[in-house]
């Protein structure tokens, strides 16, 4: 018996799926050299590393502030999201996202490093407001200096100053 070779479509068929194929492990290739090249960059470049500090502290404020006194209360009257954070360590992570005249403006406010800022996220008709927030905060807490309060989502946007009893503060 004779081999014949197969018909020419299967040959082409068959080396276009090679073709393929090793376009396609070329492609994966240079992703992972260029992924790689990045991380290595990441991790090793000072612009790098103040992201990843930044990050990294980003993570450790945002789980103290989800658990400081007042945020399950905060839940509890409609905030889906309550963090209570102080003002120093939101300074911290701002040293590294804004610019120097950004942060100089900030700074030029002269608020205490201490300041708790209060802030709750609704969805929808929240049903809450600043005053709202600052009352059920004043109550949980019974804050001793003046605090921050913003309100993102629901009936209003806001943020505003309030006093250690929850009074607000003018707008200077």
């Amino acid at each position: 018996m004779v081999n014949l070779p197969p018909p020419i479509e299967e040959t082409l068929r068959r080396s276009g799926t090679r073709t393929a194929a090793s376009v396609i492990t070329l492609l994966v290739v240079c992703g992972a050299l260029t992924c790689g090249g990045a991380a290595l960059w990441l991790f090793h470049s000072e612009t790098g590393q103040e992201l990843l500090a930044a990050a990294s502290g980003t993570v450790e404020i945002a789980q103290a502030g989800l658990t400081a006194p007042g945020t399950d209360e905060l839940r509890a009257a409609g905030c889906q999201t309550a963090m209570v954070v102080d003002f120093g360590s939101m300074l911290r992570l701002m040293a590294v996202l804004v610019d120097e005249e950004e942060m100089q403006a900030v700074l030029d406010e002269g608020i205490a490093s201490d300041t708790p800022v209060v802030s709750c996220s609704v969805a929808g008709d929240g049903g809450i407001s600043c005053q709202d927030v600052a009352r059920v905060y004043v109550e949980a807490v019974a804050p001793t200096q003046g605090f921050f309060v913003h309100l993102q989502g629901g009936d209003e946007d806001c943020e505003a100053a309030f006093d250690a009893t929850g009074e607000l503060l003018p707008d200077e």
